[in-house]
């Protein structure tokens, strides 16, 4: 990815095609898009041809008059897929078919210079290895200029014997022993006019970027003069196999697929890709990833170009952890232009300008010459896009632009030059068409008094010259950024090279400046972007490879991202350090307060990469534990990987445990600011044979980072040690940096260490009409962070509601607070699924009868195992301590992990005493599990092994039975269902009211089925959700509150489609009013545990009343809450206020309950108004029936409601007088409304209000 000025005056944007803005992809009449249907890896021995199955699987969706043609492409050759065109309809019928792992569009994407070498410490004269020369370098890109003298074959052998590739050689190309393979691809077969249907670069970057990372040793290359010096690729041996999947109109990933398909194939050993997308997908939705996956499995490292829409956080979208993302560092040279003005004054502007202007030209400012005649004003004139200028006034003059553009416009309206002024992106060079410069906002405020100052104003512009920019390097401001949108703990971008103001190889048939109409074309141009920094970290990933052929692409990355330069600088309240590391070049958190989300590791360092003396390796097999974490299930993996991988106990791993070089964490602080997270990492040793590491932490203030152990003894090469690292403490940035350094006095193995949180900012209703939400947020931020703002703003909340959400410190978030149109700002916190069976496990079980046998004993669980009577020895935990984990019985009685002791308990029952996770007694081997206790009887769990759970009574008849005996036995069989005559009751660990935050509205409002919930499931987790668990299923048994959930959920929706009109309230209500009330004998939290009682599905749709409200009601209810007209009206986005007709007592809110909290042991009397609405029958009589308890009284007045039609309001007072205390602390009745079909029951609760629930 190359950057380029935006045509739009506030945008830098992808120093792409400039035309990929021009053309748009079109669809064919019938709606049809090209789709890429992945298949996975290439079947071995497939016996039917890969086009035939293409064909048949086509035609079980489209019909059968399907034949060969409406195949766009078919990849065969190192995994399997093909494009076709489909309407989106079709598109998701083959996503069903069997053996596709997933169809997405055939996207676009865009293409994302020879001081940087030698800048970086990697000289000429650096160590080569003799098979160099073998190295291939598979370049995705544009082509190539084959007759660039970067990439001439004299003194070149030929190809390698290993290559496998060819030429696609045309009368205008020819491959050489250089470049050894070319093709080109279009899987539509229509190619944009102009272009050059060959391998052959038309466009200049596909050269660039080859020639940067393996091009020839060229003396005196420069750009008319500037740069000059000895152009070289970082591997100039190498070879190099183009693949150019690039046009005109932007590069598509059917293409670009297909090019993976034949580089793996064809034997390459490096892919390099300076291409990505503006959206981050999934990682089987995304061409980059899927080839990059099959490129890793066939030992071949991917760099991708991190992208150019920095440098906002979180914008970053080439993030597979399988390849190399690398993003763009300033290098120690920048190009300056010098303005002269009639006065004599000059000025510094930034540009890569060739040329001198001829004398002294007039000065013009663009606002004074508008093209009239195109409806252009003197204020849009004034950023010279094109067209907006008047010919007639500009024609050979230099002209004073407002912002940073193309230069398009005054060079089209016939300038001499242009003087363009402002202070955004002014960390890179650019081209125009014509003579310019770019001047920063103080600078052009002079020249503008001066241009007022006279009617002769004049000025010249210069030839750039160069200056040593003694800040390099940094991270220029358009390289994207992270955190990683895709997988949010694992640190992207990997690294940086430099990718600013580089020098490199270019087509003869593209101009300088990319304009048409620029008639300067060159073999070597200077550019920017991430496609510039890419190559470099290609190259240096050849390097390693040429020394160290059998390393993996892991051990590869590994190499490149623990040798980096990096620097870090904490400026914390009471610690003012700054930590160099590996200082000949250090990247540093001053220069980039986005720190690692900026440069990753750090910048590249190839020859300290050579001997790293610690490799973090990672194979196929790494990456399948990791999709298996992240929820890709067996048939999805099976397809990808071509074998029998699947997500066992042993395949199965958390983000935390991929083996990666970094560590990152984006911390669930739930507020309180602090975090605690283990990871777990292994080493191997490729330094000294016998050598050992001590682990040396650098870590903020209040942040505990350790190793262990935190020292590694290696005794020879390919020694694997493994090791933790436990980071907690607290955070009081919201981003943090830290390192692990494992160093043995030769080699420092650096490691990046990155924890951060965010916070999110909410601003009510979305403004009227149309606004930038982005410029809103970001102007409010500055407010608080002052410049640098927009870094620190990760997203924008504005399709239907306002806010956004970014990188704040404590104080800045106390500052938001206090901010006109902000409602609130908290902790963007993790959520937690409400089932209760999960990693931190809850226990509960679910009571059955006694069975009549009494030498049985019946339990509680979901065992699904059957051990069909076996008898097995049974043994007591506390008896089977594990004393070398320091544990002793008063420990194992309770079976937790690690207490046991194998040896003793491997192939027995083991008695516990409490409710587990069983966890204990199956890592120790134990063939099953008999729990005992007391708490939660209402539900039942599974467990990775055989389980019972017994009450204490049934549990002591077990171990008198034990020690009764010097041989006991037991046997736990397969569970069975039984009817539970208490239901429906409300579960022990269903939370409870009363509402902690307005006392007088009931919550919860009504429960629904929630205990032992058969449902689909998920086959990458295992049935008990345990590492030690085997089984999988399609369907699983689960309780939770998540489970009763989506039951209201499915009835609310079956009521909205008998009436779509029907507010939220209104459904509520229906819901609430029709429930079936619950025995309070079983729940002897009454309506704290139940609300209104249990959802009945069928009284829903036909409740008769309802008691409706809309967001009005809830306005007066929040002006009874203390809420303000200012907030109010953020929140709605009107003008409502609080006034006294529109504040209203929580008693008022028409809710279809009524609580009454006190505090008194006196009386209290309360007065609700309620409002019901007909829904039933037009012409209807309901009369009121209420039901009391001692001390408590319900009067209703009028206690007769007489309807005359549908949607005909009545209003009615309900007065309720309770006397309750601290030993009678609740009293219970109703409210019926009874028109002899319908019954409209509300509950009615008073309650004592403890001062712990004050």
């Amino acid at each position: 990815m190359t950057a380029k000025i935006s045509f739009f005056p506030w945008l830098l944007i992808l120093y792409s095609l400039t035309f990929t803005l021009l053309i748009k992809h079109t669809v064919s009449q019938d709606n049809r898009q090209a789709y890429i249907v992945y298949m996975g890896n290439r079947p071995e021995g497939q016996i039917i041809s890969t086009a035939a199955l293409h064909i048949s699987m086509l035609r079980q969706v489209l019909g059968s008059n399907i034949g060969q043609e409406s195949l766009l492409r078919s990849f065969k050759r190192s995994f399997q897929g093909f494009v076709v065109k489909l309407t989106e309809e079709e598109a998701q019928r083959m996503a069903r078919l069997r053996g596709v792992v997933s169809v997405f569009p055939n996207r676009k994407r865009k293409l994302h210079t020879t001081r940087s070498w030698d800048f970086i410490g990697f000289s000429q004269q650096v160590e080569r290895a003799t098979i160099e020369g073998d190295i291939v370098i598979g370049m995705l890109d544009t082509g190539i200029w084959p007759e660039s003298a970067s990439f001439d074959d004299q003194g070149f052998g030929p190809p390698p014997t290993k290559w496998e590739g060819s030429c696609q050689a045309s009368s205008n190309f020819t491959c050489n022993n250089k470049i050894i393979g070319a093709r080109y691809y279009r899987s539509d077969g229509e190619f944009p006019a102009g272009d050059i249907i060959s391998p052959r670069d038309e466009n200049g970057h596909g050269s660039h970027t080859s020639s940067t990372a393996a091009g020839n040793l060229v003396s005196s290359a420069s750009l008319y003069g500037l740069a000059q010096g000895t152009a070289r690729g970082g591997v100039p041996s190498a070879r190099i196999a183009v693949y150019k999947v690039c046009w005109a109109d932007g590069c598509y990933d059917a293409d670009m697929l297909a090019a993976f398909d034949d580089a793996i194939a064809d034997g390459v050993d490096i892919l390099s890709i300076s291409i990505g997308g503006s959206n981050p997908q999934e990682y089987f939705d995304n061409a980059i990833a899927i080839g990059a996956f099959h490129a890793m499995t066939k030992g071949i490292l991917t760099s991708v170009a991190a992208g150019n829409d920095g440098p906002s956080l979180g914008s970053i979208t080439n993030v597979a952890p399988w390849f190399l993302s690398v993003a763009a560092s300033t290098i120690d040279r920048k190009f300056l232009t010098t303005v002269q003005l009639g006065n004599n004054q000059t000025y510094q502007g930034i540009s890569i300008n060739t040329a001198t202007l001829e004398g002294m030209l007039p000065l013009i400012y663009g606002g004074d010459a508008p093209n009239i005649s195109a409806g252009y004003t003197n204020a849009s004139s004034s950023f010279c896009l094109e067209d907006s200028l008047d010919q007639n006034l500009v024609k050979g003059k230099v002209v004073v632009c407002d912002i940073l553009d193309t230069g398009e416009g005054p060079f089209y309206a016939g300038a001499a030059g242009a003087l363009m002024r402002g202070q955004s992106n002014r960390d890179a060079a650019y081209h125009f068409p014509l003579p310019t410069s770019y001047i920063n906002t103080a600078d052009g405020n002079k020249v503008m008094l001066y241009l007022r100052s006279t009617s002769t104003a004049t000025a010249t512009l210069f030839k750039s010259h160069e200056a040593t920019d003694t800040s390099a390097p940094y991270i220029v401001s358009f390289s994207s950024r992270g955190p990683n949108p895709v997988t949010s703990d694992i640190l992207k971008p990997d690294l940086s090279a430099p990718g600013v103001d580089i020098l490199a190889a270019w087509s003869l048939v593209n101009p300088v400046s990319e304009t048409k109409g620029d008639n300067r074309f060159v073999p070597y141009n200077i550019f920017s972007g991430t496609s510039m920094a890419c190559p470099h970290a290609t190259a240096a990933a050849a390097y390693v490879k040429s020394f160290h052929p059998t390393w993996s692409p892991g051990a590869i990355r590994s190499t490149l991202m623990t040798t980096v330069n990096c620097t870090i600088t904490f400026n914390l309240a009471k610690l003012s350090a700054t930590y160099f590391l590996f200082a000949a070049t250090p990247m540093s958190s001053k220069s980039n307060p986005e720190a690692e989300f900026a440069y990753g590791a750090g910048q590249i360092n190839p020859i300290k990469a050579l001997n790293p003396g610690l490799v973090y390796d990672a194979e196929a097999i790494d990456y399948i534990k990791f999709l298996c974490g992240q929820g890709y299930n067996n048939s999805i993996l099976q397809l990808v990987t071509g074998d029998n991988s699947s997500c066992s106990e042993t395949i199965n791993g958390t983000v935390w445990d991929l083996n990666y070089p970094s560590f990152a964490i984006s911390a669930n602080t739930s507020g309180s600011g602090n975090i605690s997270h283990v990871f777990n990492r292994v080493v191997t040793n490729v330094g000294s044979p016998s050598s050992t590491y001590k682990a040396s932490v650098t870590a903020p203030e209040r942040l505990k980072i350790q190793a262990n152990p935190d020292t590694l003894n290696f005794t020879f090469l390919g020694e694997r040690q493994a090791f933790t690292l436990t980071i907690e403490g607290a955070m009081v940035q919201s981003i943090v940096s830290a390192s692990l350094v494992w160093d043995d006095g030769v080699h420092q193995v650096r490691s990046p260490i990155i924890v951060y949180l965010d916070y999110i900012v909410y601003m009510g209703d979305r403004p009227k009409g149309e606004f930038s939400a982005s410029s809103v947020h970001t102007s409010i931020l500055q407010q608080v962070i002052g410049s640098g703002a927009e870094e620190h703003l990760l997203y924008s909340y504005h399709r239907s509601f306002n806010g956004f959400v970014a990188k704040l410190t404590q104080e800045e978030v106390q500052r938001l607070k206090g901010m006109e149109g902000v409602v609130s700002v908290f902790p963007n916190g993790r959520k937690q699924l409400h089932t209760t069976r999960s990693w931190d496990f809850m226990g509960f079980s679910q009571s059955v009868q006694r069975a009549p046998t009494e030498s049985d004993i019946i339990g509680i669980s979901i065992n699904t195992v059957d051990l069909k009577g076996q008898m097995l020895p049974l043994i007591y935990g506390g008896d089977a301590p594990n004393k070398t984990a320091g544990a002793d019985g008063s420990e194992s009685r309770y079976c937790e992990e690690g207490s046991l002791n194998e040896t003793l308990v491997r192939g027995k029952i083991v008695l516990c005493d409490g409710l587990d996770t069983g966890e204990g007694p199956a890592l120790a081997g134990a063939a099953g599990c008999i729990m005992s206790d007391e708490i939660y009887q209402d539900v039942a769990f599974l467990f990775p092994i055989p389980t019972s759970y017994l009450n204490l009574k049934d549990g002591s008849k077990v171990a008198t039975y034990l020690n009764s005996t010097s041989e006991p036995t037991a046997a736990i069989f397969k569970s069975i269902a039984v009817k539970d005559e208490m239901a429906p009751s409300v579960v022990s660990f269903s939370s409870r009211g009363p509402n902690p935050i307005t006392t007088d509205i009931l919550k919860p409002d009504l429960t629904a089925p929630g205990v032992d919930i058969l449902a689909s499931w998920s086959l990458a987790t295992k049935l008990s959700e345990s590492p030690e668990d085997n089984r999988v299923s399609p369907y699983n048994i689960i309780s939770g509150t998540s489970m009763s959930c989506p039951h209201a959920s499915s009835i609310a929706a079956y009521v909205k489609s008998f009436h779509p009109t029907w507010s939220p309230a209104a459904i509520k209500s229906a819901l609430m009013t029709t429930a079936s009330p619950m025995n309070v004998e079983y729940n002897s939290d009454a309506e704290f545990g139940y609300g209104s009682g249990h959802l009945n599905p069928v009284k829903a749709a036909d409740p008769g009343l309802i008691y409706d409200a809309g967001v009005l009601d809830y306005v007066k209810f929040l002006c009874g809450q203390g809420y303000n007209t200012t907030l109010l009206r953020i929140l709605t986005g009107d003008n409502n206020s609080c006034s006294a007709a529109n504040t209203g007592a929580v008693w008022d809110l028409n809710y279809p309950s009524f609580a009454v909290s006190t505090n008194s042991t006196q009386s209290i009397t309360r007065v609700f108004h309620r409002n019901v609405t007909n829904v039933g029958s037009p012409v209807s009589t309901y009369k009121a029936a209420v039901v009391t308890q001692p001390g408590l009284g319900i009067q209703v007045q009028p206690s007769v409601l007489s309807f005359k039609y549908v949607g005909e309001t009545k209003s009615f007072v309900v007065t309720v007088t309770a006397e309750v205390s601290k030993s009678l602390n609740r009293s219970s009745g109703s409210l019926v409304w009874d028109d002899g079909v319908h019954q409209v029951r509300s509950p009615v609760v008073a309650y004592y209000l403890f001062e712990s629930e004050v």
